[in-house]
């Protein structure tokens, strides 16, 4: 019978579920704030994220994920601290692609690198353009920020900041 992990992962990160169910949550110096928690989908607009890590840690691989939903968390990320939804969105954040979010440096398996100063700040966006189709009225992204080891389990994470679109 496959594990609790397994059975709630994607194929595509069932090898990382499986790594992080013996890892232990590390405390986690990060902290994430945004601007505004709803954009129109008729005008558009940005929401900023302002991320902070202890400046020991500003050069630690920290990556910023996304997702629509928090309350079903995929046990790899939430052994981390980090509780986001295994959903499409998610995948696409982990896969590299920045979807609606700049200032990262994409094209990384675990979601964009979180390009922080020495002072262990940084300053990401959620660009959501004009004219979005009607279908994503209520959508709620949410995003939130980890840290992993060498082989990739999460041990600190973040709170999560939404972002809901409106007419």
């Amino acid at each position: 019978m496959l594990s609790a992990s397994f059975r709630t992962c994607s194929f595509p990160l069932a090898a990382l579920c499986a790594l992080a169910a013996g890892a232990q949550a590390q405390v986690c110096t990060g902290t994430i704030q945004s601007n505004l928690d709803q954009i129109s989908i008729s005008t558009g607009g940005v929401q900023l994220i302002d991320l902070a890590v202890a400046p020991s840690d500003a050069l630690l691989p920290w990556q910023l994920l996304g997702a629509y939903g928090t309350d079903d968390p995929i046990p790899f990320l939430a052994y981390g601290g980090l509780r986001l939804n295994n959903d499409r969105y998610l995948f696409r954040t982990y896969s590299g692609q920045a979807g609606f979010i700049q200032g990262g440096i994409s094209g990384y398996i675990g979601g964009l690198l979180v390009p922080f100063d020495v002072q262990g700040q940084a300053q990401l966006q959620v660009v959501i353009p004009q004219g979005l189709p009607s279908s994503f009225i209520g959508t709620t992204f949410h995003h939130g920020m980890y840290r992993q080891t060498v082989d990739f389990v999460p041990v600190c994470g973040t709170g999560t900041v939404p972002l809901t679109l409106v007419p």
